[in-house]
């Protein structure tokens, strides 16, 4: 009976090291994926627009921002940065008082619910912030999907902060990842934020915690 009882345990103790080991790779996999898409934002927000923002009195509460046609080379970067970061959901530029400037799509700053976001925790982060601020996940107005917010705040020569960068990056990609990973059967995963609250549940029919 011990006899038994000590390979039941040894089985059990390699289960729970495989399981631990594939959760090892798991957050490796996605902490290198946040890190390039981190920095693909970063190259968009400093490198790849040009941020001027010389039309904020053509800004119209309707367009939740300014027309299609109003800076429309601010406007096509930002469609040159998505398209070659697909996993972007949407990118926009914002006032410091954190009002809409522009966004891109251009659908996408239609959709939006509001004008001011100076109420949400990527705003405040961002002016709070010397370099990039990481939202905890939310259900954005666009596709209604499951994202985390990435936003920079834009400064000039002089280090006043002029406006903010900001984009959305939706979390389906971990249910791939974790697909792909093939867990082990009756293995659950639960993301959770910095403060313990669960974000994501139930990963592989990607449900939400409230």
């Amino acid at each position: 009976i011990f006899f038994t009882l000590s390979i039941q345990e040894e089985q059990k103790q390699l289960i729970i090291d495989h399981k631990q080991s594939r959760i090892v790779v798991l957050n490796a996999v996605i902490q290198e994926y946040f890190s390039s898409r981190i920095d693909d934002a970063k190259d968009i927000a400093y490198n790849s627009i040009s941020t001027k923002f010389l039309e904020v009195d053509k800004i119209n509460p309707e367009l939740k921002g300014v027309p299609e046609f109003v800076e429309v080379d601010q406007r096509q970067e930002l469609k040159s940065a998505l398209s070659t970061n697909p996993k972007f959901e949407s990118v926009g530029l914002f006032l410091p008082n954190g009002d809409v400037y522009l966004a891109e799509p251009f659908s996408s700053q239609l959709n939006l619910p509001q004008q001011n976001y100076s109420f949400r925790d990527w705003y405040i982060g961002a002016m709070r912030n010397d370099g990039i601020y990481v939202s905890e996940p939310y259900e954005t107005h666009y596709t209604n999907k499951k994202t985390i917010a990435l936003s920079i705040p834009i400064q000039d020569t002089e280090g006043t902060v002029i406006g903010i960068f900001h984009t959305t990056i939706q979390l389906d990609f971990i249910t791939n990842i974790v697909k792909e990973m093939v867990l082990m059967p009756e293995t659950s995963l639960y993301f959770v934020d910095e403060s313990g609250k669960i974000a994501i549940s139930d990963i592989n029919s990607f449900e939400y915690d409230d």
